[in-house]
């Protein structure tokens, strides 16, 4: 009984969209001037009344069910179409907003582009059925005109509604890459590799506590990262790397040049392994697919542009990065001069104190805004000549009382370098060496 009434529903829903045409050539013409009228809702609805739905654009026709374990889609596999976008599109069509309303003028509905709609909704409540179509846009305003049945006037809707109801109905289906990552799920987000022109990067979560997630390059050199590089120039962009089209799900990725892609990405996420593809389509567009499947989408190519990324982007503005606040001592050694600050004190209250003279807040801030940026220039390949004796040592003792060695070791006369803690990856230029001994020479009164 259940399914013969779901049956007998959408069976209604679609034949009052293929009346529309029929519909149109009886409403009701009223005098005009395209005048805007006050804005006010199309539909406002809870989305929970609307029992059934039916849309119809130029990509075919798809019914939907809206029933309380889910929304089933009519005639298909609803596995394959997702939840979200689903219950979405429902919710959206129950909440319409008009931004404004014309009257008809002489021309009537050709006016309007509504003779032959763009696009058709059908809702159906346990009271009534509530019919939508979509016109062509407003050349003065750049919205849409969208009439409702019954109504004597014609709405203006934003764009972001028509791109609602002119959508593939292909592109409701599950075209996400891997699961969507949020606050919580990022905490299980163990690996992320991305590889490109440039190389191969990976990053390896270091620490996850109750607020945030810390990802250090392992790949191809080891590396600390800043939290928050990390997270504009990475897992911001992740969050959004979410397909907007479909393309196919029966052709071999090879006729998209999915075989060999120009960005592969693989993520280790709660335990599985997920490595997706993209290939450019055109300049605004790329194809991409999860590279253990067929199913292949379409993809805005600003979402794909983080993926360009290199090792050297990621290490972002210092080599090493600490806060003066952490500090209890800061030394530098040099061509046999030894200058060390006594750092105490909190927010403004904190002061150094060096050779016997005490530096205020604004005094120790400027002096260590001079020092603590040392940029990559490149990495170590190893072949490098290294000179045996450091031309720079800073030596910053933690008020946790753990401490960090950089020493600056000359590989040409252009660049130095930098071990920290006995390990190195990355070179500084020869010129931030000179200024780094010169700001602690002039401290020392040199």
């Amino acid at each position: 009984m259940k399914q013969a009434r779901q049956i007998r529903i959408l069976a209604a829903l679609t034949a009052a969209a293929a009346a529309c045409a029929v519909f149109l050539s009886l409403f009701p013409k009223t005098a005009s001037a395209e005048d805007a009228a006050p804005s006010r809702k199309i539909t406002d609805m809870s989305a929970a009344e609307v029992q059934a739905v039916v849309l119809h654009n130029q990509s075919g026709t798809i019914g939907l069910l809206n029933l309380p374990s889910g929304v089933a889609v009519e005639g298909g596999d609803s596995s394959i179409y997702s939840q979200e976008k689903l219950v979405s599109l429902i919710y959206r069509l129950a909440h319409l907003d008009s931004s404004g309303a014309v009257e008809q003028g002489a021309d009537g509905l050709a006016a309007f582009g509504l003779e032959t709609p763009a696009a058709q909704a059908s809702l159906l409540t346990q009271d009534e059925t509530v019919r939508l179509y979509l016109g062509r846009r407003c050349p003065v305003s750049q919205e849409y005109y969208l009439l409702r049945e019954g109504d004597t006037e014609i709405h203006l809707v934003e764009e972001e509604t028509a791109r609602m109801l002119l959508q593939g109905v292909s592109d409701l289906r599950q075209l996400e890459l891997f699961p969507a990552l949020t606050g919580e799920s990022v905490r299980a987000l163990r690996r992320i590799a991305i590889e490109n022109s440039r190389g191969r990067v990976v990053l390896d979560q270091l620490q996850t506590d109750t607020i945030s997630s810390f990802f250090g390059m392992t790949a191809p050199v080891a590396a600390p990262l800043n939290w928050k590089d990390v997270d504009d120039l990475v897992l911001v962009p992740l969050r959004a790397l979410s397909p907007e089209r479909f393309v196919s799900s029966d052709v071999p990725l090879s006729q998209y040049g999915l075989d060999q892609p120009e960005y592969t990405l693989e993520l280790t996420l709660d335990g599985k392994e997920y490595r997706c593809g993209f290939v450019r389509k055109d300049p605004d567009t790329y194809y991409c697919a999860a590279l253990d499947g067929m199913l292949v989408s379409e993809i805005p190519a600003e979402k794909v542009q983080f993926l360009e990324a290199g090792f050297m982007d990621l290490i972002g503005s210092s080599i090493y990065t600490r806060s003066v606040a952490d500090l209890s001592r800061l030394s530098a050694k040099y061509e046999g001069h030894l200058v060390s600050l006594e750092v105490s004190g909190e927010s403004t209250a904190l002061t150094a104190t060096v050779e016997g003279r005490q530096m205020d807040y604004l005094e120790t801030l400027a002096f260590y805004n001079r020092i603590d940026t040392i940029p990559a220039a490149a990495a170590l390949t190893g072949e490098e000549t290294i000179q045996s004796q450091p031309a720079l040592t800073l030596v910053f003792t933690l008020r946790s009382g753990q401490e960090d060695i950089l020493e600056f070791y000359a590989v040409s006369d252009r660049q130095y370098a930098v071990f920290l803690n006995g390990s190195a990856e990355f070179t500084t230029y020869a010129t931030v060496v000179t200024d780094l001994i010169n700001a602690f020479h002039s401290l020392s009164g040199g």
